[in-house]
């Protein structure tokens, strides 16, 4: 599945992960007891989102870069719209003075982060079309 390599990086990353959710747990614990009555609060929120991570992290190893490549204009041009669209009073919502959100359910959704990966995307297709080396 991951060459010697990838696994080091995995780990590697792994254990970074680790000690930034021990650090979140040990410097939120007082505040997280006296404003949600549970010490652990914010250290349990950053433990399931870094689970959310590595399922993501995982799922993208297996996507094949080669039909990526295919759609990166068409990503592209989706996360530009994303990002006009949020824009757009009762579309986007407004937190902290910014509309910058999209609102789903319980959760918010900012465009602009799958804009970051659509450009990379875009810009590395571009160049590796137009640039070729020999």
């Amino acid at each position: 599945m991951f060459n010697k390599k990838s696994r080091r990086l995995t780990i590697e990353i792994l254990i970074l992960v680790v000690i930034g959710v021990i650090m979140v747990g040990s410097s939120s614990r007082v505040w997280a007891h006296a404003k949600f009555n549970d010490s652990m609060y914010f250290m349990s929120r950053q433990a399931v989102f870094a689970l959310i991570g590595f399922f993501v992290m995982w799922m993208s190893s297996k996507i094949s870069l080669t039909k990526l490549r295919g759609h990166a204009k068409i990503f592209f041009i989706i996360c530009t719209v994303a990002l006009l669209l949020v824009l757009i009073p009762g579309l986007g919502v407004q937190r902290n003075g910014s509309r910058s959100w999209f609102g789903v359910g319980s959760f918010l959704i900012q465009p602009s982060e799958f804009f970051k990966i659509a450009i990379i995307l875009y810009v590395a297709d571009h160049l590796a079309k137009r640039y070729r080396i020999k």
